[in-house]
């Protein structure tokens, strides 16, 4: 938050708890466009703990209470709290989603694959182990397991082969 004066209290998410960051209780006629600004006395130092009590349910007072006032932070910003940077990127809300809103047990795979992305190597190289590790590499065999059509055999042996092993390692006249 920066000053508070365009956070508003019954529509914008601004109240840190483990839940979505908006108000909860029931909205008191005639406080519909409040802002949190309304909330902190004229010294702008402590929360007029009075009002909160009497306009906020227990569960959202208490979280109100228990968050800090901060010096004159400037104007009000939006925030991405899902990163510790507080800055949106289309990389965290991607992070976000896979770990927190789709069940993706399925589509991981065992190992540390992190040790991949620390080698000190160009990231297309990065790139294409990732993708051969995890048999995402658009090879004959792979395109014909998606339900492509393709020849099975060999460009360059002529050979027909039942895995990628063969495009690396096995192909005596490939490489």
């Amino acid at each position: 938050m920066g000053d508070s004066s365009q956070i508003r209290v019954w529509y914008d998410p601004w109240i840190n708890d483990e839940g979505r960051g908006y108000a909860t209780s029931i909205v008191p006629t005639g406080r519909e466009g409040m802002t949190v600004s309304e909330l902190i006395d004229e010294n702008g130092n402590e929360w007029k703990v009075d009002v909160i009590k009497e306009v906020f349910n227990e569960r959202d007072a208490e979280n109100i209470l228990a968050m800090p006032i901060m010096d004159d932070m400037g104007q009000d910003r939006r925030c991405w709290k899902f990163t510790t940077q507080r800055e949106y990127t289309v990389k965290s809300a991607y992070h976000h989603t896979m770990e927190n809103l789709v069940d993706n047990n399925d589509m991981r795979a065992k190992g540390n694959w992190m040790k991949i992305w620390s080698i000190r190597i160009l990231q297309k190289v990065k790139v294409f182990l990732w993708r051969a590790a995890r048999g995402c590499l658009p090879t004959k065999h792979m395109l014909q397991t998606r339900g492509i059509n393709v020849c099975a055999r060999c460009v360059h042996c002529h050979s027909s082969y039942k895995n990628d092993w063969h495009v690396f390692f096995g192909c005596a006249t490939g490489l």
